[in-house]
């Protein structure tokens, strides 16, 4: 054989292995989205904006949502659902949840378990639930040395009736100056890192929403992230939808062109305040 066609065959040989190389990593790059309706209902549409993202940019990843309105992460992790209306909880003599199945079968890179709100703050629920059910799914999802990623929603934007903080729903009365609550929500926050960097030293992600939610606010006082309903606003579902860009790809948002339902001066806005957090936390 001469040396031009064992050259050809090097070549072909080397091709052929960096496409089935391509091939694996975009067949094997599976997201998992674990939540309520901060995570995605019939009005959120955070994954959609995350989903037009990544293709616009070719990432190579694919997403799925598991999200239930109201739900908490004991309510998912002990659910079992014959439909998508229908479930009831689980005990080990009915088999292994539908959350638990999931995470077994899919061998996900990534799994995100959005909590619901301020439950993670009360140490009762810490200890006889999260902390537990976090260290199983840990061990699930590392089998396949996956990473296990984790949000919550502290309550910048509490909606209890009657309660509103500058154009925010906040406690008994009108409130012009925020400070206060902006303080306790980033001591909450505070509380959250160190809790979840306690977690037995094991590599979890706390995707810091609050704390970019809480800069955004300081800025655009008026903007509401929480409607009246206790959702997120069209604002705030592509301020999520920005921030996981960021934590999938590493890669600048600023670039990217698409506005979903805002004016693209408030969209450039949003992208460029969440890669300015990312980039910080680099440095």
């Amino acid at each position: 054989m001469n040396f031009s066609k064992l050259f050809v065959i090097i070549i072909f040989v080397i091709t052929i292995n960096i496409i089935d190389a391509q091939n694996i990593v975009n067949e094997d790059y599976k997201v998992l989205f674990v939540g309520n309706s901060l995570t995605e209902y019939k009005k959120n549409k955070m994954p959609m904006i995350l989903k037009t993202f990544l293709k616009e940019k070719n990432e190579h990843i694919n997403i799925d949502i598991f999200a239930k309105d109201g739900f908490s992460l004991v309510d998912h992790y002990f659910s079992i659902w014959k439909n998508k209306r229908r479930a009831t909880s689980s005990v080990p003599s009915k088999g292994e949840s539908t959350l638990v199945k999931m995470i077994k079968n899919g061998h996900y890179k990534k799994v995100i378990i959005q909590e619901r709100g301020n439950l993670v703050l009360k140490s009762y629920y810490r200890n006889k639930w999260f902390y537990p059910i976090i260290d199983s799914i840990y061990t699930k999802v590392n089998k396949y040395n996956g990473h296990l990623l984790v949000f919550e929603d502290i309550g910048i934007d509490f909606i209890p009736p009657k309660q509103i903080c500058g154009s925010e729903f906040y406690y008994d009365s009108l409130i012009t100056d925020c400070s206060a609550i902006y303080t306790s929500v980033k001591q909450n926050y505070d509380t959250l890192e160190f809790i979840y960097n306690q977690i037995n030293n094991k590599n979890i992600t706390l995707v810091p929403i609050p704390k970019i939610m809480l800069e955004y606010k300081k800025t655009n006082s008026k903007i509401q992230l929480i409607n009246k309903s206790g959702h997120p606003t069209v604002e705030l579902q592509y301020m999520i939808a920005a921030i996981f860009y960021c934590e999938l790809t590493r890669n600048n948002p600023i670039s990217l062109t698409y506005n979903y339902k805002l004016k693209e001066e408030k969209a450039e806005e949003i992208r460029r305040m969440v890669w300015s957090f990312y980039s910080d936390m680099s440095r």
